[in-house]
């Protein structure tokens, strides 16, 4: 009769610890299944905050450059007379990237494009 007790003891903790490794493996598992579905979804908006990111800041950086140049801002006049081409590339690149491209964008850097790209630093034209 003793000896029944005391096994039965050893099992009911026996059965407590092998319950809490089941919970604990299916908590890791649903733990890492949640990891693996949110690092998916959140690679395509971080792709989109950088982009947008490098944009404002070349368009900064075009608003900079021809600041006080007499020019209405972001016309084509004003797009051809920019002496410093690797800033005008670089706009091009960010506002033709195929994923995020403005819809005013077709294939080059034209004064529609650019106050589409750049709506902050390039207002619609007086009219």
């Amino acid at each position: 009769m003793i000896y029944n007790e005391y096994f039965g003891d050893i099992m009911k903790a026996m059965s407590l610890a092998i319950e809490t490794i089941i919970v604990l493996v299916l908590a890791i598992t649903v733990m890492g299944i949640l990891l693996l579905f949110l690092n998916a979804n959140i690679g395509p908006a971080d792709s989109r905050l950088r982009w947008e990111r490098e944009k404002n800041d070349a368009c900064a950086k075009y608003a900079q450059y021809t600041a006080g140049d007499g020019k209405e801002a972001c016309s084509q006049d004003q797009i051809n007379s920019v002496k410093n081409k690797d800033l005008i590339n670089e706009l091009t690149k960010l506002c033709l990237n195929k994923q995020f491209k403005p819809i005013g964008c077709k294939d080059s850097l034209d004064e529609k494009c650019l106050r589409e790209c750049c709506n902050i630093q390039c207002p619609p034209p007086n009219e």
